[in-house]
């Protein structure tokens, strides 16, 4: 069994089903790091450890990306040439922390700093953002894609920002930035303990304090007037996931468990 989202069955009213689902039906439980593998022990304590075991979620080398240069990408999504643009992408769900990133952006003094907001709403209503957007006077800076992002737009995307942010409350695993780092996008995320285990310490990415919209605001400036800091930090971020997030090495992972 697979435990992607460890939530479901590490809080404390996990159902009777689920409980043994994972205690009694599988033969081995799997977690994708170490962060998870400690929270969810803790639902369980005593009862699984011995058959969990964390293999780690594999890199977006083969996905079917198709990366065009900057220049080009702008053009096509209609996108100014001399602004430095943040991207926020994915579904948009309040613990991914939108809020957080428009409180910070209002702080940013740099006005040619803007937000691209990209991914449809889940369980959430993005009118909430649109409220703080217009009541932080933040409209002129914000380019909203609100709804299902397609693979050729996703790639566009990538290719036009110039750092993506993931100022994330909680997390376990995050497909999207494993993404970045596989693109050589630059990457500025929140402390929590995931993130931190894949950007080490700063030396693949961008680290700010959790929920502090001012530690948020001052890393993008840091990033934005340290760019070529940001860009050597995402080659090594590259590196690092097809090495050590490859398939094969997944795969090899999984036969040796089973």
């Amino acid at each position: 069994m697979i435990v992607h989202d460890v939530s479901g069955f590490a809080d404390s009213d996990n159902g009777y089903v689920k409980r043994i689902v994972i205690g009694k039906v599988a033969d081995k439980v799997l977690v994708h790091n170490q962060f998870s593998k400690a929270t969810l022990l803790k639902g369980f304590p005593g009862e699984i450890e011995f058959k969990t075991h964390i293999v780690k979620h594999g890199n977006f080398e083969d996905s079917s990306v198709s990366l065009t240069s900057k220049e080009v990408a702008r053009n096509i999504l209609g996108l100014s040439g001399d602004k430095f643009y943040l991207l926020f992408f994915g579904q948009i769900k309040k613990v991914k922390g939108l809020e957080l990133l428009l409180e910070a952006l209002s702080n940013v003094i740099d006005k040619n700093v803007c937000l691209i907001i990209a991914g449809k709403p889940w369980k959430n209503d993005f009118n909430e953002y649109q409220k703080l957007i217009d009541d932080k006077g933040l409209a002129d800076r914000i380019v909203a894609k609100i709804g299902f992002i397609e693979n050729q737009d996703r790639d566009l995307l990538f290719s036009a920002a110039d750092l993506l942010v993931l100022p994330y409350h909680r997390i376990y695993q995050s497909g999207v930035a494993l993404m970045a780092m596989t693109f050589g996008v630059p990457l500025l995320t929140s402390d929590l303990e995931p993130f931190v285990e894949l950007i080490q310490k700063d030396k693949n990415g961008n680290i700010f304090v959790s929920g502090n919209s001012e530690s948020l605001a001052n890393k993008i400036l840091e990033v934005k007037e340290n760019y070529s800091d940001a860009l050597v930090k995402s080659q090594n971020g590259m590196r690092h996931v097809i090495e050590e997030y490859d398939w094969v090495k997944i795969a090899r992972n999984y036969k040796e468990i089973l």
